[in-house]
């Protein structure tokens, strides 16, 4: 089994239920878990959360939403994540104007 533990922070409004098949799948050959990301309001103290709760090092693998906390642990940490993987996520910060739709 490999030592470092895979991780997927997923996109707002989601859980465990959205990594479920790679999870059973890939739980197999090492540890998974799917990060807690409705556990704060902003990406850099969901960040700052995740990284208290991993050990040294880990693979995280962001999907939309939880791309963006990946890539925040990656400016805070960048020693800590073996590997990455983005899905469906942007590195680009997000425009005024989508900021202000999502506001309501």
């Amino acid at each position: 089994m490999n030592s470092e533990p895979l991780v997927f922070p997923p996109d707002m409004m989601c859980d465990a239920r959205l990594f479920a098949p790679r999870v059973d799948g890939l739980s197999h050959e090492r540890s998974v878990m799917v990060a807690p990301v409705h556990l704060g309001e902003r990406v850099e103290e969901i960040a700052s959360m995740i990284l208290d709760l991993m050990p040294h090092r880990f693979v995280l693998c962001g999907h939309a939403f939880g791309g963006s906390v990946t890539l925040e642990i990656l400016r805070r940490a960048p020693n800590r994540v073996s590997r990455r993987c983005l899905i469906a996520a942007s590195p680009m910060a997000e425009t005024p104007i989508r900021a202000a739709e999502r506001e309501p």
